[in-house]
């Protein structure tokens, strides 16, 4: 096994399994997430704000909005330096609460597009 393949397979296996089990906190994803991010979450908020994940049947549709903390989170994360955050700040979520296997306080905000004006 190589180190490029090996690398490959813990970024697929983050992807697939990000925030599962998790107590509490917050996690920002600039990636692809799989369809069991987040299993087994008791409380804590994931923020996918790279690519569309996979919808995950434990975790339903709540609402449509523009949380004020994740715009917060990129601006920190921007300041700190870190590369993925660079761009203009996902102001849009669509949130999905969860795991419904569980107490249901989680959360999975996922970045939704901006809507467009009519004129």
């Amino acid at each position: 096994m190589t180190a490029c393949s090996d690398a490959r397979e813990k970024m697929q296996m983050f992807q697939n399994f990000a925030g599962c089990d998790m107590i509490a906190g917050t996690i920002a994803v600039y990636c692809a997430v799989g369809a069991r991010c987040g299993a087994g979450i008791k409380r804590g908020s994931i923020l996918a704000l790279g690519e569309t994940p996979e919808r995950i049947s434990t975790f339903p549709f709540d609402c449509l909005g523009e949380p004020v903390y994740p715009v917060l989170l990129q601006l920190h994360l921007r300041h700190l330096g870190f590369p993925a955050a660079q761009r203009e700040p996902i102001r849009r979520f669509a949130r999905f609460s969860g795991d419904r296997l569980l107490f249901g306080k989680g959360e999975i905000l996922v970045a939704a597009p901006e809507p467009t004006s009519r004129t």
